[in-house]
C-alpha cells in the first residue's frame, strides 16, 4: 500500500544542538521546506532547500538569538516555487493572527508567480495553519483572519508583475535622485480593485526598512536580483534624515490604516496622515492614497482652518488646495488616482492633475489588473456599461455571484446567510434618504416595501461595528474598503428613462447637502454615477442589487439577462 502524503511539522530547539537533531531529519539538509523560528512574543519565517546550513546562519545572527524554537514544515511534494508561495501566505496570515511580531523584512517573494499545480500547493496553507493551531504556535482561525484590515491592508501581500515593477521603478528613481534637488511627481492611475492601497502600504514598509532597519546582509535569502536591489536601496537610504508619510484623505480609512500600521514591524500610526497634518512640517516623500479624494474648499466643513493653512503655505486663501499643500511639503509624492472615484463637488478634478503632468521630472504609471472583485476586469466594464448606459458585452462571469432582486426583504436575508457563512457581508446605498436618525437615533431613515432600515450609525470604522448588518451603510463608510458580499440599494436619486435610453440622475432625491452644494442637475450626474460605481465595485465574490425605480430595474434586468 503506497504510504500516504501528508504535511509534517517537525519542531526543535533553536540552538547549535538542536542543529544536530535537524542533521538527523530526513528533510533537513536537502528537501525545500518552509520554517519558522520564534519565542515567546517574535517570530521569523523563511524557505530553504537546506535548513540545517539555513539554522545555522540564523543562530549566527545577532537578530535571531534570542529566539528559542524552530518548526520545520515539511512535505515530499514541496518545489521551490511551492515554498515561496507558502512562506509568503504564512507571512501575510501570522502577521495578522498577531501572536508575534514579525521579524521578517519585506524582501522575500514580492512578486506573483504561476507553476505547475500552484493552486494544490496555495491551498495547503489550510491543512498547514490547522497543524499550526494545535500546536498553539497560532491561534486565530483563517477565516477570521481573512476578514481582518491587518490581512487586508498588509504590506507583505505578493505584488501582481505590474505592481512590483512599479514599486522598483519608483524606489530606483527616488534612491538615484535622492542627492539632487529635483521635485518629482508620480501618478499611478487605476480603477477600484486594481491594488493601489496595498502598494502604497508595501512601499512605506520597504522604505522603512531601507532607512530604519539595522539588518545583516546574512539575514538575506540567497543572492537574487531582489535581494541586490534590497541592498542597494538600503546602502543609499539606510540612516539618513529621509522623511516619509501617507496621506489618506477619508477619515475612517485613516483610522484603520493607523490601527493596521501601529501593529507591523517598522511602521507607526504617525506615519499616516491627514491632509490637514502635511501642513505642519517638510517631507522627502508623501504617499496619498485615494488621491481623488483630495478637496478645494468648495463646499468643505471646517472652511477657517483651510483658509489658515493656504496662508500659512503662501498660497491664495480661497484657490489654494490639498494637492498644492501635498506638492508644496515634499520633493516627492506619489499620488494613487482614480478620476471615477470622485464622489462631490469638492474633490479635484482631472485638471488639478493634468498640471502635475506637466511637471519636469513627472512620471506616470498605471494598474490595470483586477485584484479584488472576482468578476474581474470584464465585471469592471459591465458595471461602468451599465451607469453610462452602454450596450454591455455579452461574457459572462462564471466566478463572481451578480443577481437582481425585485424584494428588499430577499436581498437582506441572503446577505445575512452569507455573513453567517463569509462574513463581511453588508448593504449600502446611494444617498437617497435624509439622514435622520443622526440628530435622532430612534428615527429610521430607509423605508422601502415595509422595511425600514437606519443609516450607519458610525462614520468610522462602520463595517466591522456592532449593529453594521441592520443598518444601510453609506458610500462614506464603504470606500476604500472590500466586502465579501455586498448588497447595494439603488435608491431614487438614480433611474432610467426608457425614451431616451438612458441612465438618469435626480437630484431632488439625492439628500447629501455637502454633495450637491454648488451643483446643477448636470453637474451632479458624475458624482452619483461614481458613487454607484463604487459601491458596485466592494464586493469580492458577489454584489446583489435592489433597484426602488421600476425603469431602472428592467433596464438592469435586462443587461444581467444578457449574461
Amino acid at each position: 500500500m503506497k504510504e500516504k502524503r501528508e504535511i509534517k511539522l517537525f519542531e526543535y530547539p533553536f540552538s547549535y544542538d538542536g542543529l544536530i537533531e535537524i542533521r538527523g531529519n530526513g528533510f533537513g539538509v536537502n528537501w525545500p521546506l518552509v520554517y519558522i523560528i520564534h519565542n515567546e512574543k517574535e517570530a521569523y519565517i523563511g524557505e530553504t532547500s537546506n535548513s540545517l546550513k539555513r539554522t545555522k546562519n540564523h543562530l549566527d545572527s545577532k537578530n535571531k538569538k534570542h529566539l528559542k524554537q524552530i518548526v520545520l514544515i515539511c512535505d515530499e511534494r514541496f518545489n521551490k516555487s511551492a515554498i515561496l508561495d507558502i512562506e509568503h501566505l504564512l507571512i501575510d496570515y501570522m502577521n495578522a493572527d498577531q501572536k508575534y511580531k514579525l521579524l521578517n523584512l519585506n524582501n522575500g517573494q514580492s512578486l506573483d508567480h504561476d507553476y505547475y499545480q500552484k493552486q494544490l500547493y496555495v491551498n495547503m496553507i489550510d491543512s498547514i495553519w490547522k497543524e499550526l493551531r494545535k500546536k498553539e504556535i497560532v491561534q486565530n482561525e483563517l477565516n477570521v483572519l481573512r476578514n481582518s484590515d491587518l490581512f487586508k491592508f498588509s504590506p507583505y501581500k505578493t505584488l501582481n508583475s505590474q505592481q512590483y515593477e512599479i514599486s522598483e521603478a519608483i524606489l530606483d528613481r527616488i534612491t538615484m535622485e535622492y542627492s539632487s534637488d529635483k521635485k518629482i511627481p508620480f501618478i499611478i492611475e487605476g480603477s477600484a480593485g486594481t491594488g493601489k492601497t496595498i502598494l502604497a502600504v508595501y512601499i512605506m514598509k520597504k522604505l522603512s526598512e531601507y532607512i530604519r532597519y539595522t539588518y545583516n546582509l546574512a539575514d538575506l535569502e540567497d543572492e537574487d536580483e531582489e535581494d541586490q536591489a534590497f541592498q542597494y536601496h538600503r546602502t543609499v537610504l539606510k540612516n539618513r534624515d529621509f522623511t516619509f508619510a501617507i496621506v489618506i484623505p477619508q477619515t475612517s480609512l485613516r483610522k484603520t490604516l493607523k490601527r493596521v500600521f501601529r501593529r507591523i514591524a517598522g511602521l507607526k500610526a504617525s506615519m499616516v496622515l491627514g491632509p490637514m497634518d502635511v501642513t505642519k512640517k517638510k517631507y522627502d516623500l508623501l504617499i496619498v492614497d485615494e488621491a481623488h479624494r483630495l478637496t478645494s474648499s468648495r463646499g468643505i466643513t471646517n472652511i477657517k482652518a483651510f483658509y489658515n493653512a493656504n496662508e500659512k503655505l503662501g498660497f491664495n486663501r480661497k484657490k489654494g488646495n490639498q494637492l498644492d499643500w501635498i506638492l508644496h511639503q515634499s520633493r516627492f509624492q506619489i499620488l494613487f488616482y482614480d478620476p471615477t472615484q470622485s464622489v462631490r463637488p469638492s474633490d479635484l478634478d482631472r485638471s488639478f492633475f493634468k498640471k502635475v503632468e506637466k511637471s519636469q521630472y513627472f512620471e506616470k504609471f498605471s494598474l490595470d489588473s483586477q485584484m479584488r472583485v472576482r468578476g474581474g476586469k470584464d465585471y469592471i466594464q459591465f458595471i461602468d456599461d451599465v451607469l453610462h448606459s452602454k450596450s454591455p458585452q455579452n461574457t459572462g462571469f462564471p466566478n463572481y455571484d451578480l443577481r437582481l432582486f425585485d424584494h428588499i426583504e430577499d436581498m437582506e436575508n441572503v446577505i445575512k446567510k452569507k455573513e453567517e457563512a463569509v462574513g463581511l457581508c453588508r448593504m449600502v446605498s446611494g444617498y437617497a434618504w435624509e439622514w435622520k436618525s443622526k440628530t435622532d437615533p430612534n428615527c429610521f431613515d430607509i423605508k422601502i416595501e415595509g422595511k425600514e432600515y437606519r443609516w450607519n450609525s458610525t462614520t468610522e470604522d462602520w463595517i466591522n461595528s456592532v449593529n453594521s448588518l441592520e443598518e444601510i451603510g453609506s458610500i462614506h463608510t464603504v470606500q476604500g474598503y472590500d466586502l465579501n458580499y455586498a448588497g447595494v440599494i439603488l435608491g431614487n436619486d438614480i433611474g432610467y428613462d426608457p425614451n431616451k435610453q438612458e441612465v438618469i440622475i435626480r437630484k431632488e432625491s439625492y439628500f447629501d447637502k455637502k454633495g450637491k452644494q454648488n451643483t446643477t442637475p448636470e453637474t451632479l450626474v458624475p458624482y452619483i454615477l461614481n458613487i454607484y460605481k463604487v459601491l458596485l465595485t466592494r464586493g469580492i465574490m458577489g454584489t446583489y442589487l435592489y433597484v426602488c425605480d421600476p425603469a431602472l430595474r428592467e433596464y438592469i434586468r435586462n443587461c444581467i439577462q444578457l449574461h
